[in-house]
C-alpha cells in the first residue's frame, strides 16, 4: 500500500540513503517505493536530488568501475553485469566502458588477478581452473588464451 509521505519525508529518506553510500538513480527509486512512497513524489525527490548534485549515474558509475578494475581486478564483461545490475543505462555503461578499458591494458589486468590469487606454478589442472577463474572474473575468452598459453 502507497503511503502518503510528504515529499520532504522522502527526500529526508534518499538523502539518508546517500549518507551511507553512493546508490543509482534506480537504487534509490526502488528503495523510496519499497517504503510505499507515492511515485510522483519519487520522481520529485529523484529530481531533486540531481539538481544539487547528490546523484549522478554517470559519476557512480565511473568510481565503481575504475575501483573495480584496481581493486577486484575485473574485466569488462563483470563490470558491466555489475553495472547493469545497480541501475546504471546500457548507454551510460558502454560510453564509460568504452572511454576507460582504452586506456587499460586488459591483459595486464587479467595477469594482475592471476598472480594475486594462484602464486605457484601451473599444471594443466590448473590452467583450466585459472581460466575459469579468469572468465568469472569477466575476461573474454581470447584474453584468458593468451594469458594461459603465455604462461606454458
Amino acid at each position: 500500500m502507497k503511503r502518503a509521505y510528504p515529499e520532504e519525508k522522502a527526500y529526508e529518506i534518499a538523502c539518508r540513503l546517500l549518507s551511507r553510500r553512493a546508490h543509482s538513480e534506480e537504487e534509490i527509486r526502488k528503495k523510496l517505493s519499497k517504503k510505499g512512497i507515492n511515485l510522483a513524489v519519487i520522481n520529485d525527490v529523484i529530481e531533486r536530488l540531481k539538481e544539487r548534485g547528490y546523484l549522478n549515474d554517470k559519476e557512480l558509475a565511473k568510481e565503481w568501475t575504475l575501483s573495480l578494475i584496481k581493486r577486484r581486478l575485473w574485466g569488462k564483461k563483470r563490470i558491466e553485469y555489475f553495472l547493469s545490475q545497480r541501475g546504471i543505462s546500457q548507454d551510460i555503461i558502454d560510453e564509460l566502458l568504452k572511454d576507460i578499458l582504452k586506456d587499460l591494458d586488459e591483459e595486464k589486468i587479467a595477469k594482475d588477478a592471476l598472480q594475486k590469487w594462484f602464486s605457484y606454478k601451473h599444471s594443466k589442472k590448473d590452467k583450466a581452473k585459472q581460466a575459469r577463474f579468469l572468465y568469472q572474473r569477466g575476461f573474454s575468452w581470447d584474453t584468458i588464451y593468451k594469458i594461459i598459453n603465455e604462461s606454458i
